[in-house]
């Protein structure tokens, strides 16, 4: 049986797993946008190249010292279908979750299951925002496509800093993964929270699904 959000609250620890959620729509360029300093012709590129892929498989861990939580995160996507499994330290508080952005289902290691969109999830459930939608380009590299953002890019083109939809996506490295240049480390702040994450493998990237 589906439960309550408010029945929920003690799993508030577990929905960090949002983390890195991709969304179920295919990318595409996104318009113009105001850009300080570095190469803005190789940004373009990566947009447009990054709006191509389909297909991925990332792991990741992530940790918050506001909220006091750490954990390890699998993340599969296929076109608007997702699948991630999440687990906090020592394999504690398992978690699976299934769907696309607008709609996910979710079951807990004690076989619990909820379900709904995962922005009214995280915000019910943790008490705080955090910028699902937007990881879907975030952890990608690229900027919320048709929402107004600032960049600031290195000498390659890469972002450096992305302040959109009132949170600071901070990109500290990148790294090569299967011809692609990936962020690595990244932590997000908005004033009231801050997360860090870091990529240890992405293990799939395609544009074809």
């Amino acid at each position: 049986m589906i439960k309550s959000f408010q029945s929920a609250a003690r799993l508030s620890g577990l929905f960090i797993v949002f983390l890195l959620l991709p969304a179920c729509a295919i990318m595409q360029p996104a318009p113009q946008l105001p850009i300080g300093g570095g190469d803005q012709e190789a940004f373009q590129n990566r947009v447009e190249s990054m709006a191509k892929v389909q297909s991925w498989r990332v792991k990741a861990r992530m940790a918050s010292g506001v909220i006091g939580w750490s954990g390890n995160l699998d993340w599969q996507q296929k076109g608007p279908d997702l699948l991630l499994t999440v687990a906090g330290p020592l394999g504690v508080g398992g978690m699976r979750a299934q769907g696309t952005l607008d709609y996910v289902k979710v079951e807990t290691s004690d076989q619990e299951e909820f379900s709904g969109d995962p922005e009214i999830l995280f915000r019910e459930l943790v008490g705080w925002p955090f910028p699902v939608k937007g990881m879907r380009y975030w952890s990608l590299g690229i900027p919320i496509k048709g929402v107004k953002a600032r960049v600031d890019l290195d000498a390659d083109g890469l972002l450096r800093v992305l302040n959109q939809s009132g949170w600071q996506v901070e990109y500290l490295e990148y790294r090569e993964y299967l011809g692609y240049t990936m962020p690595r480390l990244m932590r997000l702040d908005n004033g009231e929270i801050s997360v860090r994450v870091v990529v240890d493998k992405w293990l799939e990237l395609a544009e074809q699904i």
